[in-house]
């Protein structure tokens, strides 16, 4: 089932108190009883370790926390979820977790290997350890960390552009289908389906919600087969789809784009969706406003077809206004 996703980026304290899971990439072999030991203890595997010879015996406790100067070297979450952690021991807890796509610095070294760990443990910028894996890679230029990094538009009305599904849920496409298996999927009476629906939303404003439509990004050009971020849905795959979603899925729209005179999203959880099978979200125009010297909190926001507003006449008495 396709979900709506809100954001991207979550490192939110609240996270620590869920049910606790490893991180992806966790392994049920223990390491050696002396490597385990010596990081619960917080001191590094390796005493020839650069970053431990900075750091010294605090390396991977929640005492290294302290932010540092960026390399350039960074990491990318491939996951659907990836944990950070306070700190690398056995009695670890969570600060959040970052979604696929999202970037960050980390310490030119890993700090800590151990039966948490399949991987390395790896320091990030501003905090907290994230575990190298299935969740989460080295490699920024992995197609799974590329295809998802459009992050949200926090400052808009909504961070993303939304979708509902219709009557007649969307497929969702797995790579860009030429135009004879869209027909061949999807019905004789496509195109048009997909005229008619371009035709009415010039007039709905819906066009106006997508915003500028420019051709599909080229690693959606270039590939077969998109890869799905770890720990999301994994569909059974036909020619070119998995399937439709269901009649009360929603999409987050990372990127729009035209492909063969049809308008086409790339969801957050990498599906190609057809728009045209789809109600667009419009944003509410309703807003905040920036207090003038003078005014402060509280206040509060009315509709003004709901209310009659009432001000002092000479008399001090109140009346319509």
């Amino acid at each position: 089932m396709v979900r709506l996703v809100p954001f991207t980026l979550f490192l939110a304290a609240a996270a620590a108190c869920a049910e606790r899971q490893e991180p992806p990439g966790v392994s049920a072999e223990p390491l050696d009883a002396a490597v385990t030991a010596a990081v619960n203890l917080g001191e590094p595997v390796a005493a020839e370790d650069a970053a431990a010879e900075d750091v010294g015996d605090i390396v991977g406790t929640i005492r290294d926390n302290l932010p540092f100067e960026p390399t350039g070297k960074k990491l990318s979450s491939v996951a659907w979820r990836t944990w950070v952690y306070t700190d690398t021991g056995p009695k670890r807890t969570r600060y959040g977790y970052l979604r696929s796509g999202a970037t960050l610095d980390v310490r030119e070294k890993g700090t800590v290997r151990n039966d948490g760990c399949t991987g390395t443990w790896y320091r990030i910028n501003p905090r907290g350890f994230v575990c190298i894996g299935k969740g989460a890679t080295l490699d920024v230029e992995d197609p799974i960390a590329v295809a998802t990094s459009v992050r949200p538009d926090r400052g808009r009305a909504l961070p993303y552009i939304y979708a509902l599904s219709k009557e007649i849920a969307p497929h969702l496409y797995f790579r860009l289908p030429d135009e004879k298996q869209m027909a061949k999927v999807e019905g004789k009476t496509l195109a048009r389906h997909v005229f008619t629906w371009r035709e009415r939303s010039k007039l709905d404003g819906t066009l106006d919600v997508l915003g500028e439509i420019g051709a599909p990004p080229d690693f959606l050009v270039n590939t077969k087969k998109l890869r799905k971020p770890y720990g999301v849905e994994q569909r059974l795959h036909f020619s070119v789809h998995a399937g439709r979603a269901t009649m009360d899925s929603g999409f987050a729209l990372q990127r729009v784009f035209e492909w063969h005179d049809r308008v086409f999203g790339l969801t957050t959880e990498l599906d190609v969706v057809p728009l045209d099978r789809t109600k667009i979200v419009k944003p509410s125009k309703f807003h905040g406003v920036k207090l003038g010297e003078g005014e402060d909190l509280p206040v509060g926001f009315i509709q003004p077809h709901l209310v009659t507003v009432n001000v002092k006449n000479e008399q001090g008495q109140m009346q319509a206004d």
